[in-house]
């Protein structure tokens, strides 16, 4: 039930199925064993899920065996009115964990929306109605139905202590504080007083005996004992998830698992057991196979996550987003600690609480974010070209990104890392920043100046405030090719197509002038030929590629042009 593998299969299974008509597709269904039935509804997603559901012949009971979170991430993206059937058939538990996800800010209950989920949850059929009543948390009934319906006298003044009431009178009379709810919470009321009177008469005496205030909190500590369960602790306890640690230290001793953990129910959640990239070493961990403790253990691990972030755990496609940031850093922990063996990796998943393997994996990242903040604070922080700066500004946020600046793709922007090989290559380009920082502190004999006091004539402030390590650079080696010294002071427009003559060679920067200068750096700095690389690629594209006949500073890169 928890292998990928088989995961993949019976979503095939199941989607073959459902291109089957209707009557084909049930006797199908039906005609497989049990548990591969369950297999099927488990592995499926949203319309898929609902719809196997409602084909199987013992699909109440089935869905009765899916963690709360299935049902709730189906109704979420169903809608409670198209889910009405399946709500219909869940548990009393089911709902009130759906409630509990759904339906309170802070410890405050939302009286709608906990609403709409009791009166979806309730059916249509009396005898359904009447029992899903009665295996509700009577205290989470009580304290949705009081925040719509007020009792405003009971039989006590209705009816005369000699007088017979009435039969068929419900003995108290009600206020409702939503006219369009009132027809629906009359028809629950009417058919809980006609068939369990006793029920009845109880819940309407605490309608109007118990303190909100007081029933309210109760309830708030029920639920989050009931969301503890399923990994969902309090926000506060959830930052705990990024809570720092030496990576080099890290001792797998400490986050050690037991053979076999506490599972809240019979089924391990399926929306976590999803596919990854078969680049990834956990990809293949989950492919072989884990166990359910490892399933649920993974999916504590995402709520976890969720509650720390402030994310929607209804909203699909930020579970999803979420997973995938998970499995991350748990792939990046894997291949920091086992290589590339698949046998050791599966090892360490299987006997690691994978709290700790996520935190070491999420704390191999932050190193990289001291670094760029240290960077960025630096007096070449400012002005980094382009890929660099977009380097540091994706490592700087709260959760470091790998940027695809220097990927060599069309692709631009951000990912969340999941591999070792990112973590490397950010690690490389961190320290060719750092390079550039030694060259422009420690090497060359000028300062980088601020935009005041570069300001010239003939340089806006918008110009200036754009002003980038590779126009400091490359200015201050025109002035030198020029016979000036190696500063970066702007170039007078007429020199332009001198400097053109001296540097341009078939519409690129001489090779020998290429070499040159690479081999200069080198030697001021080692590792410094790669900014100088980047540079040069400059020259190229915006100086050397224009028409040495028809230069116009506005449209030349990599030169302060006065």
């Amino acid at each position: 039930m928890s292998h990928l593998e088989s995961t993949d299969t019976k979503r095939k299974h199941s989607r073959s199925l459902l291109r089957r008509t209707g009557a084909a597709r049930a006797r199908e269904l039906n005609a497989l064993p049990v548990e591969e039935r369950l297999a099927l509804v488990h592995s499926a997603q949203g319309r898929d899920k609902y719809d196997l559901l409602l084909d199987a012949a013992d699909g109440r009971q089935l869905l009765q065996l899916l963690p709360p979170q299935d049902l709730y991430l189906l109704v979420k993206e169903l809608g409670n009115e198209d889910a009405a059937e399946l709500l219909a058939m869940a548990t009393a538990d089911q709902i009130a964990v759906c409630i509990d996800l759904d339906s309170w800010k802070g410890d405050q209950i939302d009286g709608d929306k906990s609403l709409t989920w009791l009166l979806s949850a309730m059916g249509e059929d009396e005898d359904e109605l009447l029992q899903h009543a009665c295996d509700m948390d009577f205290e989470l009934l009580v304290l949705i139905l009081q925040k719509s319906i007020t009792v405003v006298e009971g039989p006590e003044t209705l009816f005369d202590d000699d007088q017979d009431r009435p039969a068929g009178v419900m003995p108290y009379e009600l206020e409702y504080s939503d006219d369009e709810r009132a027809k629906p919470l009359g028809i629950l009321l009417d058919c809980l007083y006609r068939k369990d009177e006793m029920f009845f008469l109880r819940l309407m005496e605490a309608l109007r005996s118990e303190l909100p205030t007081v029933l309210e909190e109760e309830v708030y500590q029920q639920r989050r004992i009931r969301l503890l369960e399923y990994g969902f602790p309090d926000p506060f306890d959830a930052l705990g998830v990024y809570a720092r640690l030496d990576a080099e230290r890290f001792d797998l001793a400490e986050y050690a698992r037991p053979a076999t953990l506490p599972e809240p129910g019979p089924v391990a959640p399926g929306f976590v057991l999803t596919a990854l990239s078969s680049r990834y070493l956990l990809s293949e961990v989950l492919a072989a196979g884990i166990d359910s403790g490892s399933v649920w253990d993974l999916s504590f691990l995402l709520n976890r996550v969720m509650i720390a972030d402030g994310i929607d755990v209804g909203d699909s496609d930020a579970v999803q987003e979420a997973l995938e940031q998970v499995c991350g850093y748990l792939n990046i922990a894997l291949e920091q600690l086992c290589g590339s063996s698949l046998e050791k990796a599966r090892e360490v998943f299987e006997g690691t609480y994978l709290l700790g393997l996520f935190r070491l994996g999420h704390n191999v990242t932050l190193r990289l974010q001291q670094e760029a903040r240290r960077l960025l604070a630096s007096a070449i922080g400012p002005y980094l070209d382009g890929p660099y700066a977009a380097l540091v500004a994706a490592l700087h946020g709260r959760k470091p990104r790998y940027c695809m600046a220097f990927d060599g793709t069309a692709r631009a922007g951000e990912l969340p890392f999941s591999t070792l090989r990112q973590v490397e290559a950010t690690r490389q380009r961190l320290a060719d920043v750092e390079v550039q920082r030694r060259l422009f502190e420690e090497r060359f004999a000028f300062q980088l100046s601020g935009p005041q006091e570069l300001e010239t004539d003939s340089c806006a402030v918008g110009e200036v405030e754009q002003l980038t390590l590779s126009d400091f650079f490359l200015t201050a080696l025109a002035n030198r090719l020029l016979g000036r010294d190696f500063v970066p002071a702007p170039i007078p427009r007429s020199e332009l197509p001198v400097l053109h003559r001296l540097i341009a060679e078939n519409g690129r920067v001489s090779e020998a002038l290429r070499q040159e200068t690479l081999a200069w750096l080198e030697s001021l700095e080692l590792g410094s030929g790669n900014f100088g690389s980047f540079c040069l690629t400059v020259w190229d594209e915006e100086f050397c590629a224009l028409d040495s006949a028809a230069l116009d500073p506005r449209y030349i890169g990599g030169l302060l042009v006065k």
